[in-house]
């Protein structure tokens, strides 16, 4: 029988004490109202999950666990089905409480409203509201619901109308902005109708909203000064409920018409369509483009619905060499879609009168 001497058995214990307190150090988490934990959570739900539209069973993914165990091992991520019926709702609660203070304190706001369909032809409506606290501009996703059926005007305005009684806007409202399709001009028809017969809101030493339909009659003006006629008519308008044109939708039908009246152009034009999709439609056409104009080069397709598209289709067209571009279309066979001299002309017209209208976009938005 062998006996460790004191120093051995000493040393021994020691490291083995040692050892252990690291391995539980290791595998030590913190605790669920660990400030780190709290921290590191709450960026994972808002930052990752909310704010970059990555998926809720990403927590589950085995690599991105790893990436957290890289990050800080003492965390721990919660559970998907933590996420979905806990933590995304607590964030939800409390950006709505946020929104709603802020709508409190605000004394004007202005709405904007739209109807979208996604590629599956599902519908949904979605209400903004735009308002400022202490002079700083705030906009806010107030409504989005799937949006079911035919839209009428009359079903448009019930949901906006639905979305101003609970968020306590009647009487906040000063302008919607919606695009100018007939439905939306309809439902907001409704809406004034029905803000007249509520009897408006009053406000200390203003008259009553309800008294519009009266106040129709220019001739009940005549006897004002005219700085008491224009302080009125700020009344008025200040209280009304009117509908302005989003300026994006005015500037793509604006856009649209001149260029249907442009007969002249729609030739080109559909020279530099056919191009655009040799690019997304031909994987030889495609290799061979990328060949002379290099790699990840393409022309962009155009949406019906955004004339900015033509514009950076038509844009990246004429910046490509010309003589290149003709060699590629007789090697690929496509001789009917060579630009002459004259196309070319009109393109690069076409680019000059389009650039302003770009350069507001871009300041807008």
């Amino acid at each position: 029988m062998k006996y460790q001497s004191a120093a051995s058995y000493s040393t021994d214990t020691q490291n083995k004490t040692i050892e252990g307190m690291f391995s539980c150090k290791v595998q030590e988490h913190y605790g669920p109202r660990h400030e780190t934990q709290v921290k590191l959570t709450s960026s994972l739900v808002n930052n990752l999950l909310i704010g970059c539209g990555l998926p809720v069973s990403l927590v589950e993914k085995e690599a991105f666990r790893r990436f957290f165990l890289d990050v800080d091992p003492k965390y721990r991520l919660p559970s998907r089905c933590h996420v979905t019926d806990k933590l995304i709702p607590q964030a939800k609660e409390k950006q709505v409480v946020n929104v709603n203070s802020q709508l409190e304190e605000a004394r004007h706001v202005s709405l904007t409203v739209d109807i979208w369909t996604d590629r599956r032809m599902h519908s949904y409506i979605a209400i903004t509201v735009h308002l400022f606290i202490n002079w700083e501009a705030k906009s806010h996703l107030l409504h989005f619901k799937a949006f079911n059926g035919s839209h009428t005007g009359a079903r448009i305005a019930a949901e906006v109308e639905k979305a101003i009684d609970e968020h306590g806007l009647r009487g906040k409202v000063v302008h919607i902005v919606s695009d100018n399709a007939s439905n939306m001009r309809k439902a907001f028809e409704l809406l004034q109708q029905k803000a007249v017969e509520d009897g408006g809101v009053e406000d200390e030493g203003t008259m009553p909203v309800g008294e519009d339909d009266m106040l129709d009659d220019e001739t009940l003006f005549e006897d004002l000064e005219e700085d008491d006629d224009s302080e009125v008519n700020q009344v008025i308008h200040r209280h009304c409920l009117s509908r302005l044109s989003c300026f994006a939708h005015s500037l793509q039908l604006a856009i649209k018409d001149a260029m249907e009246k442009c007969v002249s152009a729609r030739p080109v034009m559909a020279k530099c369509s056919k191009m655009a999709n040799c690019c997304h439609q031909s994987a030889v056409f495609r290799e061979q483009f990328e060949v002379n104009f290099g790699e990840g080069r393409s022309i962009p397709s155009t949406n019906a619905t955004r004339w900015s598209s033509l514009y950076h289709q038509v844009s990246s067209i004429v910046q490509l060499d010309e003589q290149l571009l003709t060699a590629l279309l007789r090697q690929t066979g496509h001789d009917n879609l060579i630009l002459t001299a004259k196309d070319m002309a009109s393109l690069k017209e076409f680019v000059v009168i389009l650039q302003p209208f770009s350069e507001v976009r871009a300041a807008l938005w």
